[in-house]
């Protein structure tokens, strides 16, 4: 349960990982659509001011040569006044306007060369403007009143209108055209990059479903199927303890009965016999609580990282052997390639060694004249190989795809094995990466361990 609540743990960090970059692309996008979409609104809005600006100048500039037209000496003293305020008025903005437009930074502007040009270059409208306001400033500070110079203010009147009337529309004309020209060229460049931002944001869309959504649903569905396994096994498994357990209690209990009855009755030799029965079923029952003790450990012990031989680590599993049944009239052949310390998980190694050097003891052919097991332990560019191979009565054909299934007994009839062991083996050779196969042979069976490099570390001997 520890080790899927850890695992459950990883999954969910990893997932959190994806989901939080998955959501900050997302954001990115926005955001930089976002502030794409404010450049634009204030570059059409300055655009906006600078086309109605423009536009305003060619008003104006026909507004002050109107006034100047209207000022006549047959008017009324008031009327002059007021179209003379009029004039000053118009002859302000005209001006203000101007020095906004003359000011702008037209390096930063689309088609600001032309607009430069047009103001300081071939056409020359920034001093023929200036020209032109200073004749009407000029037109409005001679009018006096009713002893005005109107010689003079009737030639500045002709002046102005003919200004107005000529060169100065059409280049103030043209100053508006390209503005406009200015503001469409900016929007085009704008919907390029909006067209640009669309397909990055399909892009991103595509890689966020190819390496973030999509893992992120393999990772749940590898982990439901898990789970289910998980429960598919416990299943089994408490079923399967519920009788293991249940049965040698059973059976001793009846066998006690039978044994107080023999005393009794002073039949030492059946009373004998019945105890003989609770032993060996008390035998099985510790063995069955001992392998799902050793299951139990497995699946919820981290076990420590040591330094070791491959030579240390096979000899004294076949030490511990020595006091099984059949080890005596056993040959043993080890061949170790691997001649330097390696740092991992040993116990679990060490484990699955027993286990399976252990089944090739208690299996042997009787049979077999010269009953043999060979042991190797092998570096190849990217794993270390171990192998348990025998000449002994081997894994019926029927039962080869179950050899690692849980509560799977082959020879019920020579072991009383719980029927976990290759289950127990498949589980630590999991926590270690490695691969663990069954390969039958002619005669006898093998087991071949492979253990990621990357899993171990190798140590130089000094």
């Amino acid at each position: 349960m520890l080790k899927t609540a850890i695992n459950l743990n990883k999954m969910k960090k990893h997932l959190s990982f994806r989901y939080i970059i998955a959501l900050s692309l997302i954001a990115f996008n926005i955001t930089f659509a976002h502030t794409l979409i404010s450049i634009q609104l204030h570059d059409s809005d300055r655009h906006a001011r600078y086309i109605n600006q423009s536009g305003m100048q060619r008003m104006l500039s026909q507004r002050i040569a109107l006034f100047s037209n209207q000022v006549s000496k047959d008017n009324s003293h008031s009327t002059n006044v007021k179209l003379i305020a009029n004039m000053k008025a118009a002859i302000q903005k005209m001006e203000a306007n101007h020095k906004d437009l003359t000011s702008i930074d037209f390096e930063n502007l689309t088609h600001g060369a032309i607009l430069k040009d047009i103001y300081f270059g071939y056409m020359s409208l920034n001093n023929k403007t200036h020209s032109y306001l200073t004749l009407s400033k000029d037109f409005t500070s001679t009018y006096t009143g009713k002893n005005a110079n109107w010689k003079k203010l009737s030639n500045l009147r002709h002046e102005i209108s003919s200004i107005a009337s000529g060169k100065l529309l059409d280049e103030l004309d043209t100053a508006v055209g390209a503005f406009e020209l200015s503001a469409s060229a900016t929007v085009d460049e704008f919907k390029h990059i909006e067209t640009y931002t669309y397909y990055i944001g399909l892009i991103i869309l595509l890689l966020e479903v190819l390496f973030i959504f999509r893992p992120m649903i393999e990772n749940i569905v590898i982990a439901t199927r898990s789970l289910d396994e998980r429960n598919r096994e416990l299943v089994e498994f408490n079923y399967r303890i519920s009788h293991d357990l249940r049965s040698p209690v059973v059976s001793s209990l009846g066998l006690a009965r039978l044994a107080i009855e023999a005393i009794e009755s002073n039949d030492l030799n059946d009373a004998q016999t019945s105890v003989q029965h609770i032993e060996k079923s008390m035998e099985g029952l510790d063995k069955l609580i001992g392998d799902i003790l050793l299951l139990s450990k497995v699946k919820t012990t981290d076990s420590p990282i040591q330094e070791f031989t491959c030579e240390e680590v096979i000899g004294e599993t076949l030490e511990k052997m020595k006091y099984l049944e059949n080890y005596s009239f056993i040959n043993f052949s080890t061949n170790i390639e691997i001649p330097h310390s390696i740092k991992m998980r040993r116990f679990l190694l060490q484990q699955i060694l027993e286990n399976l050097i252990s089944n090739a003891i208690k299996y042997a052919d009787p049979s077999e004249k010269f009953p043999t097991i060979y042991i190797t332990a092998v570096e190849k560019p990217e794993h270390y190989i171990f192998r348990v191979e025998d000449n002994g009565i081997g894994i019926p054909e029927m039962y080869r795809d179950k050899v690692f299934d849980i509560f799977q007994r082959f020879h019920p009839k020579i072991g009383s094995g719980s029927g976990l062991g290759l289950y127990i083996v498949k589980q630590q050779a999991n926590i270690l990466k490695a691969d663990i196969k069954y390969i039958p042979l002619k005669k006898g069976s093998c087991f071949e361990l492979s253990i990621p490099k990357y899993m171990v570390r190798k140590i130089k001997l000094s």
